[in-house]
């Protein structure tokens, strides 16, 4: 398999979280725990060995939820840690314990933040939490002007975006790239996309937009 060298690399500028919401309902305590023992790191070439596992799980996951999910496959992963724009999470002893990844839309107007997996056996460790608040720096690092969008049915995820500033929104405030809604055809729920002209679909839409949290 052949890589491109030298990796990417991105300004490494800092954003600081936005201060917790106050309304928040509270997770519970067992996922409340703080994940100790974790690293979380910026996804390289190094990490390429877990993309087929990551992707599995992805799949597995979803299956056994009953939720749509737009397919991914190993190599878009390998791809997406190639190109220093995915987060992944070590156990203690090595394994890989979660991922997430970002991807640009409309020349970078638009970054949307996608695949947050945990391993199960990492379940319920508050590990989720800190990959998403990672996988955010991230996208605010590498593109500071860009609103910020995610698409979930989780109501994990949805408290986890409130706390970082997202906001409901109609699809119709996300990006418009027809090459983000593609992904989408792979989905269970594509024909519930497709009959209401991509306008609403089961996923919850919710944006962050960085006009509206000015330090």
């Amino acid at each position: 398999m052949q890589f491109p060298d030298p990796l990417p690399k991105f300004s490494g500028r800092s954003y600081p979280l936005p201060a917790p919401k106050t309304n928040i309902i509270p997770l519970t305590t067992t996922e409340a725990q703080p994940a100790t023992g974790f690293t979380i790191e910026i996804a390289n070439v190094g990490h390429t060995f877990w993309a087929k596992e990551i992707c599995d799980e992805m799949l597995s996951s979803a299956i056994t939820r009953g939720t749509g999910i737009s397919k991914r496959t190993p190599r878009s992963l390998q791809l997406k840690m190639i190109q220093g724009e995915a987060v992944i999470a070590f156990a203690p002893d090595g394994k890989w314990a979660g991922f997430s990844y970002i991807s640009a839309w409309e020349d970078g107007k638009f970054v949307s933040n996608s695949g947050l997996i945990v391993a199960p056996e990492y379940r319920k460790t508050g590990i989720a939490k800190k990959i998403k608040h990672r996988i955010f720096e991230l996208s605010r690092q590498k593109y500071p002007e860009a609103k910020i969008f995610s698409l979930t049915s989780g109501l994990a995820v949805m408290k986890m975006n409130h706390e970082l500033g997202f906001e409901p929104v109609t699809y119709s405030e996300l990006t418009q790239d027809n090459a983000f809604w593609e992904g989408c055809k792979s989905c269970v729920n594509c024909p519930i996309l497709m009959s209401k002209d991509r306008k609403n679909c089961l996923c919850t839409a919710m944006l962050y937009d960085p006009q509206n949290h000015k330090y």
